[in-house]
C-alpha cells in the first residue's frame, strides 16, 4: 500500500511544478543535455531530467533538516528512479485523458484560468501581471495536462468506486483502539504571571493578588467577567475558557488539578511555569469509543482514497503493457 501513495499522492501537487514543463511538441529540437536531458520517454513523449528535480530538492531538505548535510549516491538514485516512476505514471495517466477528451478540456482550462484571474485581481496584484502570468503558455500546459488527469481519474477511474459496508465495519472493528477517545475536561482560568526575575518577596506579592481575586470569585464574582478584566492569558477575551484540554496538553501541574476538579468547582491557585492560575472546570467526558455510526463517514473517506489509489495503480500497470516506455536513467 505504501508504494500505490508513493505513486499517486504527489500527482495533484508535483506535477503543476514548473520542473514539470516544456513544450512537448518542441522536445525533439532540443538538446539531449543538463535540464533538458530525455530520462525516459513514454510513447515518444519525453520526460526530462529536470522533471524529477523537486523530488531530490524535497529529499535534500529532509536530509538537512535531521542534521545530514548530503544524501549518498545510492539514495539520490533511488529518489530519482521512484520520481521517474511517479512521471511515467502521470504521463501515461494524462495520455488517456487526452484520446477521450482531447480539446475539450480546453473549455476547462480557460474556466479554472478566468476563475483564478478573478481571484488574484480581487488579491491585489496587478492586473497586467496576472494576465501575463496566466496567459503564460508553460502554465496553461500545466494546467491542461492536470486536468486530463483529475478528469480521467474521475470518471474513468473512480467514478462507480464504493466501499461495501462489511469492509467499513470490519475496518472499524479492527482498529477500535485508534478510535479512542481520551478524557478530557473543559475548564476556563485566570492567569496572574510572575515577572522574570522576581525576588521571593515579589513573588508573594503576586499569589498575595491572585488569592484576592479567588476570594472575590468565591465571594459571587463572574468567573468569565474577571478573567477578562485580570487574566494576563491570551484566552482572557473569552473569559479564560481553554475548551477542552485533554492529559499532556497543559503543564503537569496544572493538569493534575483540573482533572481533579468537579464540574462547577473552583480550584485553589495553582502554580507553574508561566506563573499563578485559579481553574474551574465546566464540564468533564469520559473516555469513549465512538459508535460505528459516528466514524462510518470518517472511514469510508479513508478507505475510498486507498481504494482510488490502489485502482489507478492498475490503470498505470495496463496502460505501461499497451504503451511504449523508453528509461534512459540508470
Amino acid at each position: 500500500m505504501l508504494h500505490s501513495i508513493r505513486i499517486l499522492a504527489p500527482f495533484f501537487v508535483v506535477f503543476m511544478s514548473s520542473a514539470a514543463t516544456g513544450s512537448l511538441a518542441l522536445a525533439d529540437a532540443i538538446k539531449d543535455t543538463g535540464e533538458n536531458r530525455i530520462v525516459a520517454k513514454v510513447n515518444a513523449r519525453p520526460i526530462f531530467i529536470s522533471q524529477l528535480k523537486p523530488a531530490i530538492d524535497t529529499a535534500q531538505a529532509k536530509f538537512k533538516k535531521y542534521g545530514t548535510s548530503e544524501m549518498s549516491n545510492e539514495t539520490r538514485n533511488r529518489i530519482q528512479l521512484e520520481e521517474l516512476d511517479r512521471q511515467i505514471g502521470f504521463e501515461l495517466l494524462m495520455q488517456a485523458g487526452e484520446k477521450i477528451y482531447g480539446k475539450a478540456i480546453d473549455q476547462k482550462v480557460d474556466q479554472k484560468i478566468n476563475a483564478k484571474q478573478a481571484n488574484d485581481s480581487q488579491g491585489g496584484k496587478p492586473r497586467q501581471t496576472v494576465e501575463k502570468n496566466l496567459k503564460n503558455d508553460s502554465y496553461r500546459n500545466q494546467l491542461r495536462r492536470q486536468l486530463l488527469v483529475d478528469e480521467y481519474l474521475a470518471i474513468q477511474v473512480n467514478k462507480d468506486l464504493k466501499v461495501p459496508e462489511v469492509e467499513l465495519r470490519k475496518y472499524y472493528e479492527q482498529n477500535t483502539r485508534n478510535f479512542t477517545e481520551s478524557e478530557s475536561v473543559r475548564v476556563s482560568h485566570i492567569l496572574i504571571k510572575i515577572p522574570p526575575k522576581s525576588k521571593p518577596e515579589d513573588i508573594a506579592l503576586v499569589r498575595k493578588e491572585i488569592e484576592r481575586i479567588r476570594t472575590e470569585i468565591a465571594g459571587g464574582k463572574d468567573f468569565a467577567e474577571v478573567a477578562k478584566l485580570r487574566s494576563a492569558c491570551a484566552s482572557s477575551p473569552a473569559g479564560g475558557d481553554l475548551g477542552y484540554i485533554k492529559h499532556n496538553y497543559m503543564p503537569q501541574e496544572f493538569e493534575k488539578i483540573a482533572f481533579a476538579l468537579k464540574t462547577g468547582e473552583l480550584s485553589d491557585v495553582v502554580r507553574t511555569r508561566h506563573g499563578f492560575h485559579l481553574i474551574k472546570a465546566f464540564d468533564k467526558k469520559p473516555e469513549r469509543v465512538p459508535e460505528f455510526a459516528e466514524m462510518k463517514d470518517f472511514i469510508e473517506k479513508f478507505l475510498l482514497k486507498d481504494l482510488q489509489r490502489k485502482r489507478a495503480e492498475e490503470v498505470i500497470r495496463e496502460l505501461k503493457r499497451e504503451a511504449k516506455v523508453e528509461i534512459f536513467l540508470k
